[in-house]
């Protein structure tokens, strides 16, 4: 959920999505991340082959993608680019690859984050991004660098400084994804998607306290 959140911040895809009216209100949120939802989940239950239930889910996703960049050309509101297909990508992974600790997520056996890695890789390229812009590499060793460097000069500024609708859609996004997963709100969901984007000041436990208290007293001491 913190993922599709961080998405919202760059302002080349919320662009899009505004003009798409279909992330606008609770209900079209419910119904487009109950959507996105599902389909993750098929990527996750069955085989990728041709004409299985992944394959095809994939194949909607992407030509969803090609006609909301058709659209926002129309419209002159920018298009879904290579390097947007590609932080999107990073909603669904990339706080999980930096921070495992925070979802409870460890590896059982050897080889576990690689197969991770290689997951995402092919789940990124069915859905049209081309090798050089794959933030999914060989190793996990190589796609924890990129995303590390993907959160500290993209998603870092962006949700420090969040374009126009950002709270909107968010709040939208979270209070329609309520309907499915009750245990959830607004103000909670953004704030920690803040806080996992290391955004200064949200802070959530006390060693980021005592942390954040570390920084300060050497900001004064200079």
């Amino acid at each position: 959920m913190m993922g599709f959140i961080a998405v919202l911040s760059i302002p080349s895809i919320i662009q899009v999505l505004v003009q798409t009216q279909r992330s606008n209100s609770e209900y079209t949120s419910y119904k487009r991340y109950l959507s996105t939802h599902l389909h993750m989940l098929s990527w996750y239950s069955y085989e990728l082959k041709p004409g299985s239930k992944s394959w095809r889910s994939l194949e909607t996703v992407r030509k969803r993608h090609l006609r909301a960049g058709t659209t926002a050309r129309l419209k002159n509101q920018g298009t879904v680019s290579q390097r947007d297909l590609s932080l999107t990508i990073f909603g669904f992974m990339g706080f999980a690859m930096l921070k495992p600790d925070e979802f409870q997520i460890t590896q059982l056996k050897e080889g576990d984050l690689d197969a991770f890695v290689h997951f995402w890789g092919v789940i990124g390229s069915m859905l049209g991004i081309k090798d050089r812009y794959n933030i999914c590499r060989k190793t996990y060793e190589e796609t924890h660098q990129i995303c590390q460097v993907i959160l500290d000069k993209v998603y870092t500024p962006c949700l420090t400084n969040v374009p126009e609708y950002f709270e909107h859609s968010a709040r939208a996004m979270t209070v329609g994804a309520s309907a499915y997963f009750s245990n959830i709100e607004a103000n909670f969901v953004i704030y920690k998607t803040k806080h996992l984007a290391n955004v200064p000041g949200y802070i959530y436990t006390e060693v980021d306290r005592l942390v954040l208290l570390r920084k300060l007293k050497r900001c004064r001491c200079k």
